[in-house]
């Protein structure tokens, strides 16, 4: 068991940050997690976190891999389907700011999760937020701003497509009727 962070890879190697090396490494599992870089804190000035909006400026959103698990929620563990409906819905509050000022004025900020600089994780900056703060956020612009959610892209329709061209239903029935198969007949 190692504890540590990775550099960089290279045939076989990993190179970790305390330049040891592990070697005959065949196979590297991503546990959850990332360490975010100050230099986005720093180049953003940014003090706090205000939903997704940068010192509580709606004009000015950040958006990033939440760290930590939802367990109620397993639709995906892939980052692009969520940066997507992000962009959809930031476009479309964008396009449409008197419904971001009409929420403002119906006290949306005071609600709204903010993230600042932690006192247990020093060296964790403000933009990185966990999944529960990007729930919550989003949770609560959307129940503000109901009408940015027709913005959002069909997502059903893409993920038929893509479980259907990966795994199609013959094929699908072929392993499940395999494995039943398998634990059907008796054991010797």
């Amino acid at each position: 068991f190692k504890q540590d962070t990775l550099s960089h890879c290279s045939p076989n190697t990993l190179h970790l940050t305390s330049e040891e090396r592990l070697e005959n490494m065949q196979h590297l599992i991503k546990a959850l997690g990332l360490l975010g870089d100050a230099r986005v804190d720093k180049l953003h000035q940014m003090t706090h976190r205000l939903g997704h909006m940068i010192n509580g400026d709606w004009r000015r959103i950040i958006y990033h891999d939440a760290t930590g698990m939802e367990a109620r929620r397993f639709t995906t563990f892939a980052i692009g389907p969520l940066s997507s409906s992000f962009t959809q819905q930031w476009y479309y509050i964008h396009n449409h700011p008197w419904e971001m000022r009409d929420a403002i004025a119906n006290g949306m900020l005071k609600l709204m999760p903010m993230h600042k600089k932690s006192s247990t994780q020093p060296d964790q900056p403000v933009y990185i937020v966990n999944i529960q703060y990007e729930m919550a956020a989003t949770t609560m612009m959307t129940s503000f701003l109901p009408l940015s959610a027709r913005a959002l892209g069909e997502e059903g329709s893409f993920k038929y497509a893509l479980f259907h061209s990966m795994h199609p239903i013959d094929k699908f029935y072929e392993y499940c009727s395999a494995d039943w198969n398998k634990y059907r007949r008796p054991r010797r």
